[in-house]
């Protein structure tokens, strides 16, 4: 009897000691543990690259970081391992096993969950960007015990949502941000979104379709512009729509030369009528438009004042 409880005991002890203290989670809160984890983006994204580290049990515990990288896009792709504003370089030309900052990561309160640690290739040299990728086994453990881990494999490939057809760049037909690749930004979807997280994060700015980490020319209006001194009402109705729209607009102050346009994503003019009245309705017939997402706007004098969008199913 004296023995069975030993042996109860130390399968107790075993047990308690083997026990996981962290979880490894994206920034979601999903755990990301013995997975290969994928993270997309661009030049801008991916070196802001976030996870989150969960203390599980009821005390304060501290963690610290281990990497061994797998591959990166050329030599000297190093790895940045960052606890906060303390931020450490791991080498890619090193194969083996490397411990970030000699073992000493940060602490984290009981059941807390750590939000600034980032891990992210420093550079990005990509040659291919359809194909190039960088790929490293990341280990978070217990400072106070190594044997106590949880790891993932991740991996950073250079690609835009919405690139559908994987050439590192939102070319004709495609929308940074459109995760289903149907051309529109529709649903939850987010132009600008390059990483499809449902978010505008780091580097990501909302209405940026062509995904380049920046707000320009480049982009396709979606924004109004008003003529100081003018108001210009616009609308559509139905919208979206399959075969026929139709545009109300007043366009105040008795302004001639009023021309209203219609254009597609990509900034090509498929109509143009020019408005007898400042006041009134066109109806527009979308039968030999395809599925997608189109502009409306209003010009005055050869200068845009007004843009609307509608959608054609």
């Amino acid at each position: 009897m004296f023995k069975k409880i030993l042996f109860i005991a130390s399968l107790f002890a075993i047990g308690a000691a083997s026990a996981q203290t962290f979880q490894f989670s994206g920034v979601d809160d999903v755990s990301i543990a013995n997975t290969n984890h994928y993270i997309y983006g661009n030049l801008k994204t991916l070196p802001f690259t976030k996870f989150h580290v969960e203390n599980l049990t009821g005390s304060t515990q501290r963690f610290a970081v281990r990497t061994t990288v797998e591959k990166v896009p050329v030599i000297d792709n190093d790895l940045q391992v960052c606890f906060g504003v303390a931020c450490f370089s791991i080498s890619s030309t090193i194969t083996t096993e490397q411990v970030v900052n000699g073992g000493i990561g940060d602490e984290i309160v009981a059941n807390g969950i750590y939000t600034e640690i980032k891990i992210a290739p420093v550079t990005w040299p990509w040659v291919s960007p359809a194909s190039d990728s960088a790929v490293w086994e990341v280990v978070i453990f217990n400072e106070a015990n190594a044997s106590d881990f949880i790891e993932a494999r991740i991996i950073w490939k250079f690609r835009i949502i919405g690139d559908t057809n994987g050439d590192g760049v939102i070319g004709v037909g495609e929308i940074a941000g459109d995760i289903d690749g149907n051309g529109m930004i529709d649903g939850s979807e987010i132009a600008g979104d390059v990483t499809g997280d449902g978010v505008i994060g780091d580097g990501e700015f909302a209405g940026d379709n062509n995904g380049d980490g920046n707000l320009d020319s480049d982009d396709w209006p979606t924004a109004v512009n008003e003529i100081k001194g003018n108001e210009i009402e616009l609308s559509a109705f139905p919208n979206p729509a399959s075969s026929n729209i139709t545009v109300v607009y007043n366009v105040k102050g008795g302004i001639d030369n009023n021309m209203l346009i219609v254009y597609d994503v990509l900034g090509q003019e498929i109509v143009s009528k020019k408005l007898n009245e400042n006041k009134g309705s066109i109806k527009l017939d979308l039968e030999s438009m395809n599925s997608g997402v189109y502009f409306y706007a209003i010009k005055v004098a050869g200068k845009t004042v007004r843009t609307e969008r509608f959608i054609v199913r």
